[in-house]
């Protein structure tokens, strides 16, 4: 009787410690800085996207301390139970945080292969300090040549 329990015991805690494992990004972003930018509200615009066209993710920001310098975004990629990871630096428009402490941006990314995306995003500013990350999901659909 006592080893049935423990038995059952030991594989609740398996199923429970992949769980927890399985939520967990896979992508490892820096930590956020005490008084470093903020970010909110992140959406991804044209969801589903097309394989092969820009997917635009615009979020609020908030930079107090200094102009936001950067943009970049890990992610992970899966169809089935394949999965990838990686990271970018995503573009924005010229002039999107020249001279504006908070404000919206809109950064750019181009996923390469069909499937569902979930990314990673945070800015830095020009001190280096590091945004809190906020997540989205893009699912992108189509094969062969885009039709952007």
């Amino acid at each position: 009787m006592v080893r049935a329990v423990r038995t059952h015991v030991g594989f609740v805690l398996s199923i429970v410690t992949l769980a927890a494992l399985g939520c967990a990004p896979l992508v490892e972003m820096a930590p956020p800085s005490d008084d470093g930018p903020r970010i909110s509200e992140l959406r991804a615009a044209l969801v589903p996207a097309e394989l092969g066209c820009q997917v635009d993710l615009a979020f609020d920001f908030e930079a107090p301390k200094a102009e936001v310098s950067r943009v970049s975004a890990g992610w992970v990629w899966r169809v089935g139970r394949r999965a990838r990871t990686g990271r970018d630096a995503l573009t924005v428009a010229e002039g999107t945080f020249e001279g504006h402490r908070r404000g919206e941006a809109v950064a750019h990314t181009i996923p390469l292969q069909s499937g569902t995306y979930t990314y990673y995003v945070q800015v830095e500013d020009r001190a280096g300090r590091t945004s809190n990350v906020l997540r989205t999901t893009v699912s992108v659909g189509g094969w062969g040549a885009p039709e952007c």
